[in-house]
């Protein structure tokens, strides 16, 4: 179920099909609505306000105070309009296609009224599958090694024929009306890789022609399609996997995320970096507000569930942001690898948004949160952040993993993985370097034109060094402004400490940037 408003002189409700499902609404901005309308709406449940999509169509218009009203009813990159209608709005219309990075419409209009839901739908999916659900064909598989919970090791040789080396115990959920792609994180030797799908109906044993083969190119950054069309019924997927080769190939997560035919990574406007060699990605979204500075960026934390985190708080600001989301391993791997590929790759996208903004670094706040924490101050820091905006600072990775036995007995296992990816082996000596690796980067770094703001949980059972080291740092002495205060509690126990970080961010958008909340 999704809400259109369409802006023009042509209703096309009477031209067009429209899906029966579809809450049409033409020209009917601000909505009008009867004394017995809004009486009812008071009883029931609050919904979400505003639009899943605004089409702008021929001999739209608006007054000033409206198109303004409308930016902040529709999310960014779900705003469509016809070529040419540009050149007639005023200016605040045209104010409204930039601030909402508008789509032109390239289709026909029936062929866009059909996809609207497959593209511009409300929420975000992302599923991880791990390789130690494989169920391995061990006859076809001549050696394997669990290297860690995300990555599992074989060696086959398949005589040049392709061969089903293991399927996933769990089967893949297909949300009813949505896409599916997959991404499969592999590392390979001389070794084709696909995957074959067996499509079930919920409720029924499925049949074993209805299968679909996905060839993966090792050399494309593209997401894999399932395949099929969008149903109303839930459906699964059991998922197998096939090589060809003589070598050694290193299965590490396989991704299902909902799709948006091309519109979209997570969410409309979503976009990935992905690093081809490892076939690792980190999604980022960047959201244009009212293109007046600052440049907010915010790093999500751990997430079990893949996808990007606090979008509504910063559109709720309108200042323009870049939000970055881990989804890397089981929950993400602080934004880190052992080559910095993702590092910088980060810091571009950063400074390449910056420059087409028209900001400076004066006009930039990096925020982050528990994992986020990590990639706000080491590249928050190396680009030269006005503001770094953290709360639960987590930099020790070694240390986290060496006190997890005894501080934490069963919580965030995951930190092994982590590390496992960032140093050759999980000894005292290696996590002390992985961590002396991090302070080594952030006390040679020039913070004498940034403030930090830090909130810390006093007594935090996943790193409580990180506080001290940063109020010894060199880097740090040498900043603006250092403020921090710590809360009462163990990393994930008090969540006023997330009230402070948002209250530190208000405050500098007002007091720096003259904005009013």
């Amino acid at each position: 179920m999704i809400k259109v408003l369409q802006l023009g002189n042509d209703d096309w409700s009477k031209r067009y099909k429209i899906p029966t499902d579809y809450h049409w609404h033409f020209n009917d901005f601000p909505e009008k609505k009867s004394e017995a309308e809004k009486a009812k709406a008071k009883t029931k449940k609050k919904k979400r306000k505003g639009y899943d999509v605004v089409l702008v169509t021929d001999g739209a218009t608006l007054d000033t105070a409206y198109w303004n009203k409308l930016t902040w009813m529709v999310d960014p990159y779900h705003v469509i309009y016809m070529p040419g209608v540009e050149e007639t709005l005023n200016q605040a219309g045209k104010e409204f296609l930039k601030c909402s990075a508008a789509e032109k419409m390239m289709e026909d209009p029936q062929v866009v009224i059909d996809h609207l839901e497959n593209r511009y739908f409300f929420g975000q999916s992302g599923v991880r599958m791990f390789p130690t659900n494989i169920f391995l064909n061990e006859s076809k598989v001549n050696e394997y090694e669990v290297l860690d919970s995300c990555n599992l090791k074989v060696k086959v040789n398949t005589h040049d024929q392709w061969v089903n080396i293991g399927s996933y115990r769990n089967s893949l959920y297909i949300d009813p009306k949505r896409l599916i792609k997959l991404w499969l994180t592999y590392r390979q030797h001389n070794v084709q890789v696909r995957l074959r799908i067996f499509i079930q109906p919920a409720g029924t044993d499925g049949d074993p022609d209805d299968n679909h083969v996905l060839t993966i190119d090792s050399n494309s950054d593209k997401e894999l399609y399932l395949p099929i069309e969008p149903s109303d019924q839930a459906r699964f997927a059991c998922v197998t996997i096939e090589v060809k080769g003589d070598g050694d190939l290193t299965i590490g997560l396989l991704h299902s995320r909902w799709g948006r035919e091309g519109r979209g990574e997570f969410i409309a406007g979503g976009k990935r970096i992905v690093n081809m060699e490892k076939r690792e990605d980190i999604p980022y979204f960047f959201s244009p507000g009212d293109l007046k500075p600052p440049l907010t960026v915010y790093f999500s934390g751990a997430r079990i569930s893949a996808g990007f985190e606090a979008f509504p708080l910063f559109r709720k600001l309108k200042t323009p942001t870049l939000l970055f989301t881990d989804v890397r391993l089981s929950l993400g791997q602080f934004y880190a690898d052992d080559d910095d590929f993702m590092g910088k790759a980060i810091i571009k996208v950063i400074e390449d948004t910056l420059r087409k903004l028209g900001f400076t670094k004066r006009q930039l706040i990096m925020n982050g949160t528990s994992m986020g924490s990590y990639a706000s101050l080491l590249y928050g820091g190396q680009i030269g952040a006005y503001i770094i905006n953290v709360t639960k600072p987590l930099a020790n990775l070694g240390y986290i993993a060496s006190r997890g036995r005894l501080q934490r007995p069963d919580d965030f296992e995951a930190i092994y993985d982590i590390d496992n990816q960032l140093v050759p082996s999980l000894d005292s000596k290696h996590l002390h370097e992985l961590d002396e690796r991090f302070w080594k980067k952030f006390n040679k770094l020039d913070l004498s034109n940034s403030r930090l703001f830090v909130g810390y949980m006093k007594n935090d059972d996943f790193d409580n060094k990180t506080m001290g080291r940063l109020i010894k740092s060199p880097a740090v002495k040498n900043s603006m402004q250092f403020t921090y205060k710590g809360f009462p509690g163990r990393h994930n126990d008090n969540r006023t400490i997330i009230l402070w970080f948002i209250d530190r961010l208000n405050q500098v958008l007002e007091s720096d940037f003259g904005r009013k909340y």
